[in-house]
C-alpha cells in the first residue's frame, strides 16, 4: 500500500505520538515534511524499495521504520525460536512417557498376553487394547490442550493483550480453528505409534 502524508497529516499523528509531551510547543506542521509511506506486504523487500526510490526526483531520504523495531524483533524471534525447541523436546519427552506407561502396562499383563498369544490371538488382536487406551488417554490429554488454548485466547489475547497492544496483530480464531485438530491428531498419532513398538517384545511368546 502507498499513501501520501501532508505536513498537517504528520503534525496530527506527531500530536498523537507524543501527547502528553512539553515538545510539542516547540513544533509546526511547517516542521514536518510530506511524504509518501509505503507498506510492504513482505518487509523483506524493503532494499529492493530503497535501492529503486533512494535516487528518485524529490526524495529526500528513505527510512525503514522497521530497522526502528529491529532489536525487539531480535528477541521476539529469538523467544520464538526458544519456544519451538521447547516444543520438540516437550514432544520427546511426551513420546518416551507414553512409551515407559505401555512398557509398564504390558508387563503387567505379560501373563495374559501370553496365554492369548498361545491360543492363537493375533498381534494385532493383542496390540489392539494397549492402543487404544493409549489413544484413549492422547484424546483426553488433547481435549485438555485445546481448553487450555481457547482460555489463553480469551481470556489472556483478547481482554489483556489485544486491548494493550493495538500496533501489532495476534493470532485470531481461525488460527486456533485450524491448531486444534492438529494438536489432537498429532497426540493420538504420537501415542499410538509409541505404544505400538513399545509393546514388541512382550508379543514374542
Amino acid at each position: 500500500q502507498v499513501y501520501y502524508e501532508s505536513s498537517e497529516e504528520a503534525f496530527g499523528r506527531f500530536q498523537e505520538q507524543f501527547a502528553n509531551s512539553p515538545i510539542l510547543e516547540n513544533v509546526t506542521a511547517a516542521a514536518l515534511p510530506e511524504s509518501f509511506r509505503i507498506k510492504l506486504y513482505n518487509p523483506e523487500d524493503y532494499p529492493a524499495i530503497a535501492n529503486a526510490l533512494s535516487d528518485a526526483a524529490g526524495v529526500e531520504v528513505v527510512r525503514d521504520q522497521k530497522r526502528l523495531l529491529d532489536n525487539f524483533f531480535t528477541v521476539l524471534n529469538g523467544m520464538q525460536a526458544l519456544a519451538l525447541g521447547v516444543s520438540a523436546a516437550m514432544l520427546v519427552v511426551t513420546v518416551l512417557l507414553v512409551a515407559n506407561t505401555m512398557r509398564v502396562s504390558a508387563f503387567s499383563r505379560r501373563r495374559e498376553t501370553g496365554i492369548m498369544k498361545l491360543v492363537g490371538a493375533s498381534n494385532y488382536y493383542i496390540r489392539l487394547p494397549f492402543l487404544l487406551e493409549a489413544g484413549i488417554a492422547a484424546a483426553v490429554g488433547g481435549i485438555i490442550a485445546s481448553g487450555a488454548l481457547i482460555g489463553l485466547k480469551v481470556f489472556l489475547i483478547d481482554r489483556v493483550l489485544s486491548p494493550t497492544f493495538q500496533f501489532t496483530a495476534f493470532i485470531g480464531w481461525s488460527d486456533i480453528h485450524r491448531v486444534l485438530p492438529i494438536v489432537l491428531a498429532t497426540g493420538i498419532s504420537l501415542a499410538v505409534l509409541a505404544a505400538f513398538f513399545a509393546i514388541r517384545r512382550y508379543l514374542k511368546v
